[in-house]
């Protein structure tokens, strides 16, 4: 479900959508005309918009809330069409929006968002100012949301202060083979997106122009023949089962998910949701089955 519905998946970036369209119309001059008749054949993507990541959502706390909550999403999901695989997507989308707005409404946002005395009060305050500023407020009992906005905004500030003094002449010692096996994430964020160096020295035209002239049209003569000294892969001994999951099944798979997964990072709808909602598993298994 995750993979036919997310948006991340389906347009991940429309300006660089839009600009291969518009290097592969500048390109189809000099591409051969065998190569450029596999790639008018080519379908396209439909370009969507990149939603926003949306903030995150407190959740129920006793067991009525969350009895209320399956009454609500079996009435509003029931009171729709019934699932085709046509609108699989409209239907996917229905069941985010209709879970996330029933818990924002009701039960909020689990970040507040920062007064705006607070952003124009210590929008100039520099790493100095912002110690003194927070040990005045705790010494004198400030307000708390006060205290952990000037914690939040001191420790990004010490945070992105720490990484420009890193030059890139001490990253030359780095042990990079430990760094990546420790935290590939961390080496990337730190390392790589800081070195200009790295980048390629192709540009977007020479890679599109290459790509579509090697692999859009498929040669003969480039196939891969496995020779007869390679033994035969044989024919698998228990055969793939193409049927849907059962309810049961989707079930199990929820309930042995950890509770700060998420069905889609970029919904970002907690398991939760669907640990304490029984209705929303049937609906979840409608879909996979649709």
């Amino acid at each position: 479900m995750h993979q036919r519905s997310c948006r991340i998946i389906q347009g991940l970036d429309s300006e660089f959508r839009s600009d291969l369209e518009e290097q592969n119309n500048s390109d189809t001059e000099n591409i051969p005309e065998m190569d450029q008749s596999t790639i008018n054949e080519t379908p396209t993507v439909e370009k969507e918009d990149i939603a926003n990541l949306r903030k995150g959502i407190k959740l129920p706390k006793s067991n009525s809330e969350w009895s209320t909550a399956n009454e609500h999403f079996k009435f509003a999901l029931k009171s729709n069409d019934p699932i085709t695989s046509q609108d699989l997507n409209s239907n996917i989308k229905l069941l985010n929006d209709i879970i996330y707005d029933y818990f924002a409404q009701n039960f909020g946002y689990s970040e507040s968002v920062p007064d705006n005395s607070l952003l124009n009060k210590y929008k100039d305050y520099e790493i100095k100012d912002l110690k003194k500023a927070l040990k005045t407020l705790k010494s004198t009992n400030g307000e708390l949301d006060e205290i952990k906005y000037v914690s939040h905004i001191l420790r990004d500030k010490l945070r992105s202060n720490n990484n420009n003094e890193s030059s890139l002449d001490s990253s030359q010692s780095l042990n990079h083979d430990k760094y990546i096996r420790k935290n590939f994430w961390g080496y990337v964020k730190n390392i790589l997106r800081k070195k200009d160096t790295i980048l390629p020295s192709f540009n977007m035209t020479q890679c599109l122009s290459h790509f579509t002239k090697t692999l859009a049209a498929i040669h003969p003569n480039k196939l891969f023949n496995i020779p007869s000294w390679i033994p035969a892969l044989s024919d698998p001994e228990v055969q793939f089962d193409l049927d849907p999951p059962s309810y049961q099944q989707v079930t199990n798979i929820i309930r042995r998910t950890k509770a700060s997964g998420s069905p889609c990072p970029l919904d970002q709808l907690s398991i939760i949701c669907f640990k304490r909602c029984t209705f929303l598993r049937t609906y979840l298994t409608d879909l996979i089955r649709a």
